[in-house]
């Protein structure tokens, strides 16, 4: 809801339960495909809350005032050490254990994975064409799965330019992927569903 910057609503008070739903996912909007927002990381609530401070706090120097004080001062906001570690990875032993426990239709695919550090749109746009086996065999990646406003999913260039990139393969990673390669059309994704499909990120997720 819009609030006059000048308003006496506009209080600590407020500004302190709008930093907690960030933080929390309370009271969040629907987006427009249905989705509640999830809550918001302690950094990124950092920099919203100096934004709106460095408003307020431009109303009450302005000549004449706007404001009396800056109700965004001295807000408790969330410490970024509640976020945990930025990354969580897995040791050999942990990983064939997860891998042991996954349906068979995508224990390869976990090792690919895991083996190459790919993002899930680029692993799930790879094509036969893509892996050259030489020398020293690697997947280009050329292309990553887009999501559009429509909540449809396109294929596109990968997430930044310098994402164009061959990616070496571990013996192990190499020896998962060969037989996915035979009697396959170039433009065939290297790893699909039971029915031919690509993997889309919440099928896998949910599903497997």
């Amino acid at each position: 809801m819009p609030l006059d910057i000048r308003s006496l609503a506009l209080n600590r008070a407020l500004v302190s339960g709008w930093v907690n739903a960030l933080h929390t996912g309370a009271a969040q909007p629907v987006d427009s495909d249905g989705r509640i927002r999830k809550p918001l990381a302690a950094s990124t609530i950092h920099n919203l809350h100096g934004l709106l401070y460095a408003i307020l706090q431009y109303a009450v120097e302005a000549e004449p005032p706007l404001r009396r004080s800056n109700p965004a001062a001295r807000t408790q906001l969330p410490s970024a050490d509640d976020e945990g570690d930025k990354a969580c990875f897995l040791t050999p032993e942990e990983f064939a254990l997860l891998r042991s426990c996954a349906d068979d239709d995508i224990q390869d695919a976990l090792t690919v994975l895991a083996g190459t550090g790919l993002r899930y749109s680029e692993f799930a746009a790879l094509q036969v064409r893509d892996v050259h086996l030489g020398t020293q065999p690697a997947p280009q990646i050329r292309r990553a799965w887009r999501r559009q406003p429509d909540n449809t999913f396109r294929l596109g260039p990968p997430k930044t330019p310098a994402a164009r990139r061959r990616v070496t393969l571990p013996e192990q990673v190499l020896a998962t992927i060969q037989p996915h390669l035979k009697d396959k059309k170039p433009e065939t994704f290297l790893f699909t569903t039971t029915t031919g499909r690509w993997w889309r990120h919440s099928a896998f997720y949910h599903r497997r």
